[in-house]
């Protein structure tokens, strides 16, 4: 409320055409990707005609995207956004950050009511480390980067500590305290800490300011796209990892979908053992196949170019690009009338 009432922004009018087609597309696009990831494996068969069908439609409709981006008068998804060499690396970087963590966060609560026997409640105390983690290292690369103006090593350095604390989550055994999880999720988010955030300063920076905006967003989506994707991946492998291990101990496919702590808790000391240990062996062996993934968010920050951080406000470069435009504009006119 109090933004509200008091903050003024300068006014400008503007004229712009909504790009339809660009916006109907990606809308597509991204709606195929949810449902394949919602429904693939689970509602419906990988092999299904509605899977296949989809998959179908969302890579034509991403096919369709750039030609129709490329005529637009003012695109939903300029190219001149996605050709640039700092976008791309920073939302590959981000993309592949977000999709492993929130890849982790989907499964690991579950598993630790199973394994270590805590509550639901606890489980999720248990994740806070993350969170703590996650500011930190956002705070961190903030300051740094203001005092020292360079981001290139932020990136490379939160991608390892990351993949640290995954590799760490993945090895750590079913009978060690619950307390290291704490830890490693800790580790983990905060070398993701480290560059999210700073992500967006990133782009902005490497755009032209009336681009800001678009930039940021677009960035954003296609974050959301890999976390989708990458809560699949992992939920894919862990189910099909776990359903083999419990048909193996004589549970039918029912009964194995309808595994739940309080129904582990409830079996006899033998099965029980052997329940926990099957979950063990299906979620570990998962984020440890994560930890090179944020390896390679490492090699990939590393092509980042090191572009100034600029010192002038949003609103100070758009009055200059808005300044440039007006200049070039007379200068065209003069000499097309000589």
């Amino acid at each position: 409320m109090a933004v509200a009432i008091a903050l003024r922004m300068p006014r400008r009018s503007s004229s712009f055409s909504i790009d339809w087609a660009g916006l109907a597309l990606t809308g597509v696009g991204a709606a195929g990707i949810v449902l394949i990831a919602t429904w693939g494996g689970s509602t419906y068969a990988w092999n299904s005609p509605v899977i296949l069908g989809l998959i179908g439609v969302t890579l034509a409709s991403w096919a369709v995207v750039v030609p129709v981006e490329r005529r637009a008068a003012d695109p939903i998804l300029p190219l001149q956004v996605l050709t640039n060499h700092t976008f791309i690396i920073a939302t590959v970087v981000s993309v592949l950050m977000a999709a492993c963590m929130f890849g982790m966060n989907g499964y690991l609560p579950t598993y630790l009511q199973m394994v270590h026997g805590v509550s639901a409640t606890m489980s999720g105390l248990l994740l806070v480390p993350g969170s703590v983690g996650m500011f930190t290292g956002s705070l961190l690369s903030g300051m740094l980067v203001t005092r020292t103006g360079r981001y290139k090593p932020f990136p490379i350095i939160g991608s390892l500590l990351a993949a640290s604390g995954m590799a760490m989550l993945g090895l750590l055994p079913a009978n060690t305290h619950v307390a290291w999880t704490g830890v490693a999720v800790f580790i983990l988010e905060i070398g993701i800490g480290l560059f999210l955030q700073l992500s967006v300063l990133v782009i902005q920076n490497a755009l032209p300011a009336s681009m800001l905006g678009t930039s940021t967003s677009t960035n954003n989506f296609f974050r959301e796209i890999g976390v989708s994707i990458g809560n699949t991946i992992v939920g894919v492998l862990f189910t099909g990892r776990l359903t083999a291990s419990l048909l193996a101990l004589g549970f039918d496919s029912q009964k194995a979908a309808s595994i739940t702590p309080a129904v582990a808790r409830s079996l006899n000391a033998a099965t029980g053992a052997a329940v926990i240990d099957a979950y063990h062996h299906a979620l570990a062996p998962v984020l440890l196949s994560l930890a090179p993934v944020l390896l390679l968010a490492a090699a990939i920050a590393v092509l980042f170019r090191p572009i100034p951080l600029s010192t002038k406000t949003g609103l100070e470069q758009l009055e200059e690009e808005l300044a440039e435009e007006g200049t070039e504009r007379t200068y065209r006119a003069e000499h097309s009338d000589s």
